[in-house]
């Protein structure tokens, strides 16, 4: 069975989103699968202790983290009833979103890269509703090298933090993120050669960050999103990922994998 061959596997009925710490990035998800369409997500920076939840980390020592929360997406949502993921679809479900939870409020922006799911307002200390703050809203330069995609990834992360002075520090992790840009298998510790293959020029002048992160990502062989996880000392972590979707077996029963060089052409 061939890649265009293999069907996706398409839920009836309206999905539910139940008790996840970040929501709308499971709803983000749950799209995703069904539409094979990257979805960016980015937290806020959380400030009310009432969107947070105390759990204990690996030493027994409790850390804030989002709440737990739950939301049906609208039937809409479904290639049964809506064949295109656009902005109008996505908003539709944040509109979902919104009416049946009290949690952050998120805007929805498209490029030529996919949709994306930005903070827009957030509850501060006392609980009240105020202007998120996000990493990438800062204008970043980057000078034009010849680097690995994770060395240009990093780039832009020191970058926004160069920019950002006083807001959120942002940390980039770059695992298997070389894999992305590759057409070959890479060693678990890539060699000189492999390095070599993967490098390539880029730089940005004078551009916002988030704008920079989709130019480079735009070059990958495999669509990968970006997720943005916070915390309350405005400290955020920066991932890329894998787009999931759920084929149906040659033995009738679905099974889960990630998108793998779809953007080269066959």
């Amino acid at each position: 069975m061939t890649c265009q061959e293999r069907r996706i596997v398409i839920p009836d009925g309206p999905q539910v989103i139940k008790d996840q710490h970040h929501i709308m990035a499971s709803a983000a998800e749950i799209l995703e699968k069904m539409y094979l369409r990257p979805i960016t997500y980015e937290d806020p920076i959380w400030q009310w202790k009432g969107d947070m939840d105390n759990v204990p980390n690996a030493i027994g020592e409790l850390i804030p983290i989002p709440k737990r929360g739950s939301f049906v997406l609208p039937s809409e949502a479904n290639p049964r009833k809506t064949e295109k993921l656009d902005a109008k679809l996505l908003k539709m479900v944040v509109d979902s979103y919104v009416d049946q939870t009290d949690g952050p409020r998120f805007k929805v922006e498209s490029s030529q890269f996919g949709l994306h799911l930005i903070p827009d307002m957030v509850r501060d200390v006392n609980g009240q509703f105020v202007k998120a703050k996000t990493c990438l809203d800062v204008i970043v330069t980057i000078p034009e090298d010849k680097r690995t995609p994770s060395g240009h990834f990093m780039a832009i992360c020191s970058a926004v933090n160069i920019a950002n002075k006083t807001g959120p520090k942002l940390i980039c992790v770059p695992q298997h993120f070389d894999g992305y840009f590759s057409k070959i298998p890479l060693s678990v510790i890539p060699t000189a050669e492999e390095i070599t293959q993967i490098s390539f020029p880029w730089g940005i002048k004078e551009t916002g960050a988030r704008s920079a992160l989709i130019d480079l990502l735009m070059r990958s062989v495999t669509t990968i999103k970006w997720h943005i996880s916070c915390d309350t000392r405005s400290i955020c972590w920066l991932t890329n990922l894998g787009l999931k979707v759920n084929y149906m077996g040659s033995d009738g029963k679905p099974y889960e994998t990630f998108l793998s060089q779809d953007k080269i052409k066959k």
